[in-house]
């Protein structure tokens, strides 16, 4: 230290032992260099700062962690449900079975009307008045069931979708008299491709089956 700084002097107490004399450095009496000082606190000053903003970045970024993982997990569920949505609205039928299926609805509403235009002279045009079956049926064909057979005017007119009281069907059938009792209009209504865009075929007295609405058919 005397070669170091020539000019200063180190004074310790005589009563202080010699272990303590180092680390609590009693009775310091000498000015340091302001200029040495300076230079010392802006070092340290550094390495603080420094050091803290290390920690500071280390801690945000291990507290963002999770948070990404888990924006990034709902998205990649969001996403999962959007599309499992997307292909139930949009599940694709071939356009020939969809003509089959149209194809069958019309030749069960020509059923229906023959059974009308053939029933007993007594009983005249019998109406359904209420859709059958009770629910629309889908892209899935309805079994006709026994609710549905005796339903009313179904049994009166003998009529089911298949034989003998059997069969499946994708329409959903209504029969509506006139007032006079003189003509009857059969509703047939579907959803074949399951778009919720209902079909409607209609048939009369005068006319065979044929569809009301080409652009939900």
């Amino acid at each position: 230290y005397d070669r170091a700084y020539p000019s200063h002097k180190l004074i310790l107490t005589q009563d202080v032992p010699e272990a303590h004399a180092v680390t609590r450095a009693t009775r310091v009496c000498f000015p340091l260099p302001v200029q040495h000082l300076r230079e010392n606190f802006m070092r340290l000053f550094v390495i603080i700062f420094a050091t803290s903003g290390l920690f500071a970045c280390s801690d945000s970024a291990t507290e963002a962690s999770p948070s990404s993982t888990q924006t990034k997990d709902s998205k990649t569920v969001s996403s999962g449900n959007q599309d499992a949505s997307i292909q139930n609205r949009t599940a694709h039928i071939p356009e020939e079975e969809l003509q089959v299926r149209r194809q069958q609805v019309i030749d069960q509403v020509n059923k229906l009307r023959d059974r009308e235009l053939n029933s007993p002279p007594m009983l005249g045009f019998v109406a359904i008045p209420n859709p059958v079956p009770a629910i629309l049926p889908g892209t899935k064909p309805h079994e006709w069931s026994q609710d549905d057979q005796t339903a009313e005017g179904i049994g009166m007119l003998e009529f089911s979708p298949g034989e003998k009281g059997g069969g499946s069907t994708y329409a959903q059938f209504q029969v509506d008299i006139s007032e006079d009792g003189s003509d009857f209009k059969i509703t047939a209504k579907t959803d074949l491709d399951g778009d919720g865009n209902i079909g409607v075929i209609e048939a009369t007295k005068d006319q065979t089956a044929h569809v009301v609405d080409s652009q939900t058919w």
